[in-house]
């Protein structure tokens, strides 16, 4: 085999359990570092027997230890929360298939969706509008079925919802000073933006409160992702154009606004001219998709499009810090 230790055939049994024998391993290039990752992860095809010969490409996500409530929130959506929605759904089409979490190592098991055709787009750079339309498809349909699921479970929904940021708003509110403090003070040194370092500094002292309100459970809530950015997506392309879309990475779950979300992805993956110029029919194209959702599944829940306007308007605090934060990580570097 020549692979990791942990990865062992008694593992990958579990894994596959339809298979009756493990009969070659061959890893495969996997994510570099610097790319801010808080785990480490492999890719490996698996030849396996089942009375024929059968290949199975698989990603493996090993979680670091002091990273201990990320790593629980993962694997209770993919073991929890992802199937009763694939069940409500009646498929999955918006996150790699889950085959196995091991104890008490919690090395998470997942579909290669790089071997299905599925790539990155490019980390350093910001996104077009056809990038962005798949996102919001993607998005709407998660949204959709933890609405679904929430209608069938609250509990649930509500108490994975609660194990992230949206349970602590202490450390919510300290995240979001420290990181409009950095940010103006930043930009106090950059004569060209100069001037917004002292709005920044104001926005201090309202920003955290209405970003608060945000997580009050209400009629707009949705279980979050919580890091929707296009770094936790994959793309399927046909003739160069976007055929699917996959997310992952579902460690920050937030029972809160479904504009969190959208705000996270556009303020940090849409190029400037699709925000400014394409933002309504974005909106459109999550309206469209989570109400056709929630109509496929018999559920009556619709969303209007001047109520999720004006939603993803009084989000746009959680946008600017958004920004603030991703300027920070961006300032210290790929590690």
């Amino acid at each position: 085999m020549g692979t990791e230790s942990w990865l062992n055939k008694a593992l990958l049994m579990k894994a596959l359990p339809e298979a009756t024998s493990i009969d070659d391993v061959i890893e495969l290039p996997s994510i570099t570092k610097g790319n801010n990752l808080l785990c480490d992860v492999s890719r490996a095809v698996v030849h396996w027997n089942n009375g024929t010969n059968q290949t199975t490409s698989l990603f493996f996500k090993q979680q670091f230890k002091h990273f201990p409530t990320l790593t629980e929130n993962e694997v209770c959506v993919y073991t929890k929360v992802l199937p009763r929605m694939f069940a409500l759904l009646e498929k999955n089409d918006f996150c790699p298939k889950f085959y196995h979490c091991s104890d008490p190592d919690n090395i998470l098991i997942l579909e290669d969706l790089a071997t299905s055709g599925f790539q990155m787009s490019c980390l350093s750079e910001l996104v077009d509008y056809e990038h962005c339309e798949a996102a919001m498809r993607t998005i709407a349909k998660y949204h959709a079925a933890s609405i679904l699921l929430h209608q069938d479970d609250a509990q649930l929904v509500e108490k994975i919802g609660s194990n992230g940021i949206a349970g602590n708003k202490d450390f919510l509110k300290l995240m979001v000073d420290i990181s409009l403090r950095v940010l103006a003070e930043t930009i106090e040194a950059w004569p060209e933006v100069r001037g917004y370092s002292a709005k920044i500094n104001d926005l201090r002292s309202i920003a955290k409160e209405k970003i608060i309100d945000l997580f009050a459970p209400d009629e707009r809530s949705v279980l979050n992702h919580g890091d929707f950015t296009v770094n936790n997506m994959m793309f399927r392309y046909d003739n160069n154009a976007i055929r699917e879309s996959r997310m992952f990475d579902f460690q920050l779950p937030s029972y809160a606004s479904f504009a969190l979300d959208l705000q996270t992805f556009l303020i940090s993956s849409a190029k400037a001219d699709v925000l400014s110029n394409r933002l309504h029919d974005l909106l459109l194209i999550y309206q469209e998709t989570i109400n056709s959702t929630l109509s496929k599944c018999g559920s009556a829940k619709a969303f209007k499009l001047e109520d999720i306007e004006q939603e993803f308007r009084r989000a746009d605090l959680f946008g600017v810090y958004t920004s603030s934060t991703l300027f920070c990580m961006r300032a210290v570097g790929a590690k």
